[in-house]
């Protein structure tokens, strides 16, 4: 089974589309920094500090202008969310069938690596769900005020051939930060990119450095490696909505900043082909709420095409 980018679900597109999934008809639920902010993040300089001369950035990996944020994520210009704010904090398990095995690589420079399945997910509990790696939460629903994104950039770390999340979600506006984090004696280079930018040219992070990306615009893209690293990659999505975070290796999420009221909470996978489960919930002044999502993997039928030329069949 290859790995392949594609839009699964209604929520993959949602997210591709910005994880605009319940917002009011007049975009109010849309949010970002605030438009100071944006401005001073579409301001900061393109290239890596501290760099020694080893990284080489393109021009064109810059920021997007403030005034293209801001059409995306505040285009009524609503207030920025100043009341008291709540936390929503859970796990996301996973029930069906074992994540499948992917292809290995024709070509890969990694030796160490041997996880090549659709998705990661830990072991199963006595009920026989599994907790899942890499999977979303949103919150959505809100109106009459937008919230900003939480700080001016998402990190992505590398380590033994490994990203260490598979599935990046960042609002639109902020920048995605791969950071080389091998040994500085190791020799160990890579060259991150977003397969759909085509304004930028090669960028090699040296053990230390770190390459920063840029979205043109919302939507979903893919990041591999451009260094003979074939197994490499993470989904990523620059939305329009900026409560949003990853389950970790163990399937926990905490997400904080969450405006006082009842609100849609949303949890998807992007490798699973269906819209997500959905939850209406409250949030409380100061108070943590606690929710668990489950999602069914359910393997796609595949399709045989016979010798003979005639009608592929599905199994």
């Amino acid at each position: 089974m290859a790995r392949a980018l594609g839009v699964i679900g209604p929520l993959a597109v949602a997210l591709a589309a910005g994880f605009a999934l319940t917002a009011c008809g007049s975009c109010g639920s849309k949010d970002t920094k605030a438009t100071p902010d944006a401005g001073a993040a579409a301001s900061s300089a393109g290239s890596a500090s501290g760099d020694g001369g080893l990284l080489a950035e393109s021009k064109n990996a810059t920021p997007v202008a403030a005034s293209v944020v801001a059409k995306y994520l505040n285009p009524s210009d609503l207030p920025k969310y100043e009341g008291p704010t709540a936390i929503l904090e859970g796990n996301v398990y996973v029930r069906g069938p074992a994540a499948p095995d992917l292809d290995p690589p024709a070509r890969s420079s990694c030796k160490n690596v041997t996880d090549y399945r659709l998705f990661r997910e830990g072991a199963a509990d006595p009920s026989g769900r599994r907790p899942l790696a890499d999977a979303v939460v949103g919150v959505t629903g809100y109106s009459g005020f937008y919230v900003p994104a939480r700080g001016d950039a998402v990190s992505v770390n590398i380590k033994d051939c490994s990203f260490d999340h598979r599935t990046v979600v960042l609002t639109f506006g902020q920048r995605l930060e791969v950071v080389n984090t091998e040994p500085l004696n190791s020799g160990t280079y890579y060259a991150p990119k977003l397969t759909k930018d085509l304004t930028s040219s090669q960028m090699i992070a040296a053990p230390g450095n770190t390459v920063k990306l840029y979205f043109q615009k919302p939507g979903r893209d893919l990041l591999v490696d451009g260094m003979g690293h074939g197994h490499l990659y993470a989904d990523v999505y620059a939305a329009v909505h900026a409560l949003h975070v990853v389950t970790d290796s163990a399937g926990h999420f905490i997400l904080p900043g969450v405006p006082v009221g009842e609100y849609d909470a949303t949890a998807m996978h992007p490798a699973f082909d269906d819209g997500g489960v959905h939850q209406k919930l409250v949030f409380k002044p100061g108070q943590t709420t606690h929710h668990d999502f489950e999602l069914t993997y359910v393997p796609k039928p595949k399709r045989v095409e016979p010798a003979d030329g005639g009608r592929p069949q599905i199994h």
